[in-house]
């Protein structure tokens, strides 16, 4: 495991590494401070970073699509916005339905997308529709509901997801919705030793080589790390 710097002002919500373009983007969150912006997963640096969005819109998950556009979710605005990576402007937007009406994580899933919306479901989206093609609710072994499914990003053909206001990733199966592994990252950051002012653990984007990038919100550090199984 190692570390980098991390914008402790950034409310992260998405973290992507963009295969196409070798670059890690980032949403930041709330309402009238929410952008996206292009970090250096070698320094930690903010490299370039987009205009605020309209104060209407809280920025959420980010997504690459299959023309090298990103596509950000909005919380309770129901709104997805195609965003430019060569200067972060917004190119046009979309509207969505959800089991809570509200956009929290996405991720590729081949040349679908599969998006959360806080509860237990998931939604497999057509990457060329953005229409929903099927939902399924994600569980234990045992039948246990796992609820506030956040951040997402796809791993080795499964769906790895944070836990709202947890310290918890969960691999997810995506054809059962089967929680396949639970990993504890309580020992990344005690809790014990965080800033008054940093929020829950949020954002993971896979990079080069197995390594992830994690961070969380108002988190001034950012964590490369390779899963265990």
């Amino acid at each position: 495991m190692s570390q980098l710097p991390h914008d402790k002002r950034s409310f992260t919500q998405g973290l992507l590494y963009s295969p196409k373009t070798k670059k890690v983007y980032e949403s930041a969150g709330l309402y009238g401070q929410s952008d996206v912006r292009e970090f250096d997963h070698n320094s930690g640096d903010v490299v370039r970073k987009s205009s605020k969005l309209e104060r209407k819109f809280f920025a959420e998950g980010i997504v690459e699509d299959a023309d090298g556009d990103l596509i950000m979710l909005t919380w309770k605005e129901k709104t997805a916005l195609r965003i430019t990576t060569d200067d972060f402007t917004t190119k046009s937007t979309f509207n969505y339905k959800t089991h809570t009406s509200e956009g929290w994580g996405i991720t590729n899933y081949g040349d679908d997308f599969i998006v959360s919306d806080g509860s237990a479901w998931m939604f497999l989206w057509d990457g060329a529709t953005m229409e929903e093609k099927r939902r399924f609710q994600v569980h234990t072994s045992d039948g246990k509901k796992v609820r506030f499914l956040n951040e997402l990003e796809y791993y080795k053909g499964d769906i790895l997801a944070n836990i709202w206001y947890s310290d918890i990733i969960v691999r997810i199966d995506v054809e059962s919705g089967i929680v396949k592994t639970i990993y504890d990252f309580k020992d990344l950051w005690p809790k014990k030793d965080r800033d008054v002012n940093a929020d829950c653990f949020n954002g993971i984007a896979l990079l080069e080589d197995d390594v992830l990038l994690v961070t969380g919100k108002l988190w001034p550090k950012a964590y490369k790390i390779k899963l265990n199984i």
